[in-house]
């Protein structure tokens, strides 16, 4: 299961492997008004199938510009000068830690992370018909320093 918030159904006893997509969430994306120094990485805010790498330092403009597609496309934002890239992994943050919040009755073991995508098993929890489902909060730290939370939603199901 790899979705973006997924739901879990699994009985008391069953043992169940979720996994979380953090992909889009960890790209480097453009902001405005801010200082960029040479060789930093951008994306648009809206995807265009480009990266764009700074070749001249400055601030960007407050106003996201029109970005130029095709490689060696430069674009001028405020005074930073842009030049366009094919998508790389240099324009993404890693993740360098996990921290999971269990509520209580549910139990997370084995979590672990590579590329994008963060693992745990769940274990636990108590089957009630009118009860919502137990939520998981799935936290990511990345290299950056950047926080990222998704949820996870386990459902209880009678045996």
């Amino acid at each position: 299961m790899s979705l973006e918030n997924p739901e879990v159904s699994k009985t008391e006893t069953e043992i169940w492997t979720s996994e979380v997509e953090f992909g889009r969430s960890l790209e480097f994306t453009w902001a405005g008004g801010k200082d960029y120094a040479v060789d930093d990485i951008r994306r648009p805010t809206r995807p265009n199938g480009w990266e764009y790498k700074v070749t001249t330092a400055g601030q960007s403009s407050r106003r996201e510009p029109v970005w130029k597609v095709g490689a060696g496309k430069s674009v001028t934002d405020g005074g930073v000068t842009w030049l366009s890239q094919p998508v790389s992994t240099d324009g993404r943050d890693a993740i360098a830690s996990v921290n999971l919040e269990t509520p209580t009755g549910i139990t997370t073991a084995n979590e672990a992370f590579s590329g994008t995508v963060v693992t745990f098993d769940i274990s636990g929890g108590t089957y009630d018909a009118d009860a919502d489902p137990y939520e998981i909060g799935v936290e990511v730290t990345t290299v950056a320093g950047e926080v990222i939370e998704k949820k996870v939603f386990v459902e209880i199901t009678g045996v």
